[in-house]
């Protein structure tokens, strides 16, 4: 995707090859007319005109060819088989093939070997692995008797990535292993990266969770040694993401703000740093940490508005800040954080994250009792799933069905899967349009507002996991029994308004008994499930990470 500013620079430039091809061409200058239909034809393809860009290499080849510069034939081919490779796979392999024979012809061996990697990557990607396997083996040979360590590196990673996703592990880890070593050799340090990232993430996929993480750790030491900060950030995501999946949140937690603080001081990769915001607001969310969860996603959303980042950025802010007002019990904001992700998804065409969405909104609606509403998301999701043939997603909706027919027993329930498509589009397009039902609105009423519940479910599951300082729990306590003292004393004006002290009273009386060390627990329809529910389930996290650090260790 080219920025405003590239497409000005890469526009002028055209624009003044083409004065000099003019030039050239009126003065009979073979040589440099065919030198800038070259040019032209790259710039063409960085602009994103392949019709243009081929005409250009099509006219330099031809000149190329009457002039006998075999050289700059050889890199017109090259460039037409990276123009053809996806439109025209057959051709952009002729391409290769006829830039190899000349090569051959020449006995320019180190451009035979450039040619049969090139080459190799074209069978991959046509799914002919034997062929594409036997091109880098040829290029591997060559470079081995060119005595050229650094490029023989090159066509081993590819063979190995080619084993990986065959899932040929060991054979894999093996040609990764001697591209770190020739990298070594050559003392190509920063290219050596390329060999531990490739070995770190097959650990991964192995579940060889030390292994991977000693791997990023060395990255991480390389990176500073060479002061490539970029390097070191990305290493220390794929550290943070090792502990993360190794249970070891509190670890994940540390590396992932550690990233934070590298990566704060520059703005030239506004990606970078949106993923680490993401990724730390989502593991601060799984540990209950609501108010640092919040500013993260925020900070994600305005990074993703901002800068010139793909839609899908944005896209996962919405929807991770839909589950954060979700767990506070918050159905009207979480629904416009939803309808935001569904509508920018749905225009982009990102099925994947359409489904999740309309699975998010599914799980929304028939907690908040709305079932037939949440019956109709959940069904949607699962017809677009089987449309792609994605059996697992079907599997994992239909568990999300099954909740709510157990809520509405079968009878009810066969009754409500019955409405046609046209009703169910009716109610998703009531979720578009921003329609709310009375009863979600009256929730809002009942519970309190975020600003107030994310600060206190924060400072409750700090104090739970013994993060906060003796005074801070004791000082909790002292507020929690004033509350719902005050709760229970004061009258109300109203029906909601009693409502809402009751439920109030109710939660306070549950984190107290939490703090007490004692089981607490509130019905499925209370206002205040799902926050006592995000609690609990944010001590298990914080127990089984402290566990999981303990058996690292």
């Amino acid at each position: 995707m080219t920025t405003d500013g590239e497409r000005l620079a890469l526009e002028q430039a055209i624009a003044q090859r083409q004065l000099e091809l003019e030039h050239y061409r009126r003065s009979g200058d073979r040589w440099h007319q065919a030198t800038t239909l070259h040019e032209l034809g790259g710039l063409y393809q960085k602009l994103g005109q392949p019709g243009n860009a081929l005409t250009s290499y099509e006219q330099a080849l031809s000149i190329f060819q009457q002039l006998g510069d075999f050289l700059g034939e050889v890199a017109t081919l090259h460039n037409l088989g990276v123009l053809l490779k996806d439109k025209d796979p057959e051709r952009a392999r002729a391409s290769y093939e006829q830039a190899l024979t000349i090569l051959r012809h020449h006995n320019d061996r180190r451009g035979q070997a450039f040619t049969l990697h090139n080459l190799g990557q074209l069978y991959e990607s046509l799914g002919r692995d034997e062929q594409a396997k036997a091109a880098y083996q040829e290029a591997i040979a060559i470079l081995q008797a060119l005595g050229e360590p650094s490029n023989e590196a090159v066509p081993f990673i590819n063979l190995g990535r080619l084993a990986e996703r065959s899932e040929r592990y060991d054979e894999a880890r093996q040609y990764y292993q001697q591209a770190r070593q020739l990298l070594q050799q050559a003392g190509a340090l920063k290219r050596e990266l390329i060999a531990i990232k490739d070995l770190g993430r097959l650990a991964e996929r192995q579940e060889r969770y030390k292994e991977a993480r000693r791997l990023y750790e060395e990255a991480c030491v390389l990176c500073r040694r060479l002061g490539y900060r970029e390097g070191e950030v990305g290493f220390l995501l794929s550290l943070a993401g090792v502990y993360h999946q190794s249970g070891q949140l509190l670890q994940a937690r540390a590396t992932y703000e550690q990233a934070l603080t590298l990566q704060a001081g520059s703005q030239d990769d506004p990606l970078s740093l949106f993923a680490i915001h993401l990724d730390l607001g989502g593991l601060l969310f799984m540990l209950a940490l609501t108010e640092s969860a919040r500013r993260h996603y925020e900070q994600a959303l305005t990074l993703a508005r901002s800068n010139d980042l793909p839609p899908s950025c944005e896209d996962m802010s919405w929807n991770a800040l839909g589950q954060f007002f979700h767990y506070l019990g918050q159905p009207v904001q979480a629904i416009d954080r939803y309808r935001r992700a569904f509508l920018s998804r749905a225009r982009s065409g990102d099925i994947t994250g359409l489904i999740l969405t309309l699975c998010s909104l599914g799980d929304l609606y028939g907690h908040f009792g709305q079932l037939e509403s949440g019956l109709a998301h959940l069904l949607e999701a699962r017809t677009i799933a089987e449309e792609e043939g994605d059996s697992a997603t079907c599997a994992s909706i239909d568990d999300r069905i099954a909740s709510i027919r157990n809520q509405l027993g079968p009878e009810a329930f066969a009754f409500i899967r019955q409405i046609s498509e046209s009703e169910r589009s009716l109610l998703i397009e009531a979720t578009i349009a921003g329609i709310i039902s009375p009863e979600l609105s009256q929730q809002e009423r009942i519970i309190l507002p975020p600003e107030q519940l994310s600060p206190l479910i924060e400072r409750i599951s700090l104090a739970l996991a013994d993060q906060s300082p003796p005074q801070e729990r004791q000082a909790l306590q002292s507020e929690l029994e004033h509350l719902r003292a005050q709760a229970q004393a004061q009258s109300a004006p109203d029906e909601t308004e009693q409502r809402a002290r009751a439920a109030a009273a109710d939660f306070y009386a549950a984190l107290l008994a939490l703090l007490e060390g004692e089981p607490a627990g509130l019905p499925a329809e209370h206002p205040y499930a799902l926050p006592l529910s995000l609690i609990q389930k944010g001590q298990t996290a914080w127990r089984a990470s402290q566990i999981a650090s303990n058996q690292q260790d």
